[in-house]
């Protein structure tokens, strides 16, 4: 911290009254709100070289502003330290708003035209990884190390691993049958922050990929931080289906197909990223959102005939209530 300091007085200049924790996120960056004694604040972010590189959050943000999508304006960054001064945004982000706000069809509104501002960037306009084949699979191997193994201590004979595996490339199949297009790859409520000009300012973009076209609308409309009802989650999916250049190329049923399955290799991932994240991170706060991100996982397999073993593998080793909330107390002990 001393080093953020230090280069936070020369590279500005200008003196600051305090500096407090913003907020942190599933990676290894911080946030700092620094109040500055002229008045006004920024947001310093700490984002460690061996740890994740600073570069692709500045470049990769610097050209979705020449699209038209609003992320932090940088005031000074250091690549050798990993540090950013970014403007401040407040604290209201989508999931504080979806408590606060009558105004939800809005900024969801919003938040869809964002994901075609997305779309319509030309993928060969900028150099980013493809999400292909071996990065959907290396994903959903999340689950079966980490939520399998880990932390419901199941050890899959092999005939359950071969099952297994084959839903996983059924669900590689499926995902990249879709349109590759721009993807943020996290466009979830904690990442989309409420601001009154080009709402909603992006956060978290630095893993942007070329992938499939329903990819942010489950990170958005199934987010793993708020519980949208399955009624109001089709009636937006509906609209973007309406919204987009899609609707000329393939049926709404189609394209809630493509929707639910690429949930459930999504939320597989989260599943085993959650786990991940109290186990080598030490980062329990995360646990409490694995029954929603299983809710969604069973409500989608048990449509699918196809994903049928999926389900009947999870129900067949899930824990019951008793046993999921006393390992729960045991991976959140310090």
């Amino acid at each position: 911290m001393q080093q953020l300091q230090q280069w936070l007085q020369h590279s500005t200049g200008d003196a600051y009254q305090s500096i407090q924790p913003a907020s942190s996120d599933a990676s290894f960056r911080r946030y700092f709100r620094v109040h500055w004694q002229h008045g006004g604040s920024s947001i310093l972010m700490d984002s460690p070289p061996d740890k994740g590189a600073l570069a692709p959050f500045i470049a990769i943000g610097d050209h979705l502003r020449q699209w038209h999508l609003n992320t932090p304006h940088i005031e000074q960054y250091d690549l050798s330290l990993g540090a950013a001064l970014l403007t401040d945004l407040g604290d209201l982000n989508y999931q504080t708003a979806s408590r606060q706000s009558e105004n939800i069809e809005s900024l969801y509104q919003d938040a869809l035209q964002v994901v075609h501002k997305l779309q319509q960037i030309p993928i060969d306009s900028y150099p980013l990884p493809h999400y292909d084949r071996s990065r959907l699979i290396t994903e959903l191997q999340l689950f079966d190390q980490w939520f399998l193994k880990l932390y419901q201590a199941v050890s899959l004979t092999h005939v359950e691993q071969q099952a297994l595996n084959q839903v996983y490339q059924q669900l590689c199949d499926q995902a990249l049958h879709q349109p590759q297009v721009w993807v943020h790859r996290d466009l979830h409520s904690r990442n989309l922050m409420v601001t009154k000009d080009n709402n909603p300012c992006l956060l978290d973009f630095q893993d942007a990929v070329i992938g499939p076209v329903t990819y942010d609308l489950v990170s958005l409309f199934k987010d793993c931080y708020i519980h949208w009802h399955k009624p109001q989650r089709y009636h937006w999916l509906a609209r973007s289906w309406q919204q987009s250049p899609w609707a000329n190329q393939v049926s709404l049923d189609e394209f809630i197909r493509w929707f639910d399955w690429m949930g459930v290799q999504r939320h597989l991932k989260v599943l085993g990223l959650f786990v991940r994240l109290q186990l080598r991170d030490q980062k329990s706060y995360y646990l409490q959102n694995l029954p929603l991100v299983m809710d969604y996982v069973l409500e989608t397999v048990a449509q699918y005939s196809e994903l049928a073993v999926l389900g009947e593998l999870i129900e067949r080793y899930r824990l019951d209530q008793a046993a999921y909330e006393a390992q729960q107390r045991l991976l959140c002990e310090p």
